[in-house]
């Protein structure tokens, strides 16, 4: 995982979690806590994100920043659904053929976002 994927990661998690210590983030990414700590700092300068010390503190991304949060369809969000319920009970996913299509329009509606992220114009 390279850094740009590295932050993401990291973004990902604050947004869904809120807030989370940077050890966890070091674990989740599999680097140091300090390189995360450096990513803290490189992100801060256009994400919402911050640090707080103390016993209860860690890294936290703002509230208002669930306006920025990116949104999934009912359809989707019930597609994913599905997936992780089938898989939990550990049975194969069975998906329809227009199931299927959505998964694949979600994968590359988000993978031309990211290509789109790494081109200079």
């Amino acid at each position: 995982m390279d850094a740009v994927e590295r932050r993401e990661r990291i973004i990902r998690i604050l947004m869904l979690r809120g807030q989370t210590s940077v050890k966890e983030l070091a674990e989740q990414t599999e680097v140091s806590e300090r390189t995360i700590l450096r990513d803290v700092n490189f992100l801060s300068q256009s994400v919402p994100i911050t640090t707080v010390s103390g016993r209860y503190g860690g890294v936290c991304i703002a509230d208002f920043a669930d306006v920025c949060r990116p949104v999934l369809r009912e359809a989707e969000l019930a597609l994913l659904r599905k997936i992780i319920s089938d898989t939990e009970k550990g049975s194969a996913c069975s998906l329809s053929a227009s199931e299927l299509q959505l998964l694949r329009d979600m994968v590359t509606k988000n993978s031309n976002q990211k290509h789109k992220k790494g081109k200079k114009g």
